[in-house]
């Protein structure tokens, strides 16, 4: 519903009845312990808008693994938010056929659920997770609600990537499907929106143009109130007792997934070889994933390296405000472009380790906030971590143009302000 009232801004008359659709995502309300990611955070800042909202999602929690509801379930979170369950069978494996099995279920479920809701206004549906999103799209496209395609993860690419270059035209032939169920959802889309210009790109060149609504919003990182950071700089010493952290090292941090897109391998490696000179420097490695079993192996008797495990948000809190650096340490066919974990390390102010080309690569050199490192070069990584480890002058300036940077650009709340505008727009110019 839009009205005018004389000469005011167009943001601050849009009320729309907004629907996100997504599968992975921790949940408001919902995932207590696990802090918001994009689509999460989003919604919860749509409905303090005073948009009405309505997240649709799986019951299974992706990052846990486990079921959060055994049946569908709906959520009234807040006045203005309400999450929208759907049942869907549970996988182990990220890559799996239980887990195709799960977004097809999830689709079909939305499907029918939908039939049965209020229209929305507009829809703003994640990829990943292919299934959802067309289905979403075909809604659109019968109840003529303008679509917004959001591109967190480039999927079908992401598999084509991950294979030998000698087979990667054979893996997008076995995909075509794939391509081109993400080709209809672009071509249906009123406009794509991506978390990187290499992600848009991507998307605007499977369906064939860039159009006018096209626009990037970055992942950004959200700070947690400042009671939640007070509290756990309060847990430091529990914290570092807990996991046996030294007191005289320079901690070099890497929290995320312990899986193939990771480059957790080598972290390992330049940590032998710092471990075998002079050492400044202790690897918190912080997550869970596929590898995690190997790395433990691998990492036994190391007195540089400690393995944390999964960590709640406030324990990650605790460590990232005890850190010095922060390592983007991604594999060489990683298909990442500008992920989370660096935005995180910005707002907390740590110099960034990074293997990532590109984007990433490109705003650390020109904001003198961190050093690049070749994917899989182990010496490389530990002349990178040295360099910093070894100059605290050097650390505290990278640190602090960082946190700078993070206010100037990359604060997930100015950038979901950014993006509630934009959808606010596309609303208004297609009601």
């Amino acid at each position: 519903m839009v009205a005018f009232i004389g000469p005011i801004e167009l943001e601050s008359l849009v009320v729309m009845n907004v629907w996100i659709c997504i599968a992975y995502d921790p949940l408001p309300g919902i995932d207590r312990a696990t802090r918001l990611l994009r689509y999460g955070a989003l919604a919860e800042q749509l409905a303090a808008s005073g948009h009405s909202v309505v997240l649709w999602t799986s019951t299974f929690d992706h990052f846990q693994k486990k079921q959060r509801f055994n049946a569908n379930r709906s959520v009234q979170v807040s006045e203005n938010l309400r999450v929208e369950l759907l049942h869907a069978p549970s996988y182990s494996k990220n890559v799996s056929w239980a887990r195709m099995r799960h977004n097809r279920s999830l689709a079909r479920a939305f499907t029918v659920r939908a039939k049965e809701s209020q229209s929305p206004d507009i829809i703003f549906a994640g990829i990943p997770c292919l299934e959802l999103t067309e289905a979403a799209a075909q809604y659109s496209k019968e109840h003529s609600v303008p679509l917004i395609a959001d591109i967190q993860d480039i999927w079908p690419e992401v598999h084509v990537t991950l294979l030998p270059r000698l087979l990667r035209p054979f893996g997008r032939w076995v995909l075509s499907s794939e391509f081109k169920r993400a080709q209809r959802i672009f071509q249906a889309s009123t406009a794509v929106t991506a978390v990187s210009r290499q992600y848009l790109d991507w998307g605007c060149a499977l369906r064939g143009e860039h159009r006018g609504y096209d626009q990037v919003f970055h992942l950004g990182y959200r700070l947690p109130p400042p009671a939640l950071l007070e509290s756990a700089k309060r847990r430091a010493t529990e914290f570092r007792q807990r996991f046996r952290l030294p007191h005289d090292r320079i901690l070099t941090t890497f929290v995320g997934q312990f899986a193939a897109s990771y480059d957790v391998d080598t972290i390992i490696q330049a940590a032998r070889l710092l471990e075998a000179g002079k050492n400044h420097t202790h690897f918190v490695l912080a997550g869970a994933g596929d590898k995690f079993a190997r790395i433990k192996k691998s990492t036994q008797g190391m007195t540089t390296v400690t393995l944390t495990g999964w960590l709640e948000s406030q324990d990650t809190i605790t460590l990232l405000q005890q850190s010095h650096m922060g390592l983007a340490a991604y594999s060489r066919s990683a298909p990442q472009s500008l992920p989370y974990k660096p935005f995180e390390y910005m707002a907390f102010g740590l110099p960034i380790i990074n293997s990532l080309p590109g984007e990433l690569r490109e705003i650390i050199k020109n904001h003198g906030i961190g050093e690049y490192y070749e994917a899989g070069d182990a010496h490389s990584l530990a002349v990178a971590v040295n360099a910093f480890a070894q100059s605290p002058q050097k650390r505290e300036l990278a640190g602090r143009r960082a946190r700078e940077l993070y206010v100037q650009q990359f604060d997930g709340e100015l950038i979901a302000n950014r993006l509630i505008t934009h959808l606010e727009r596309v609303f208004h110019d297609h009601c």
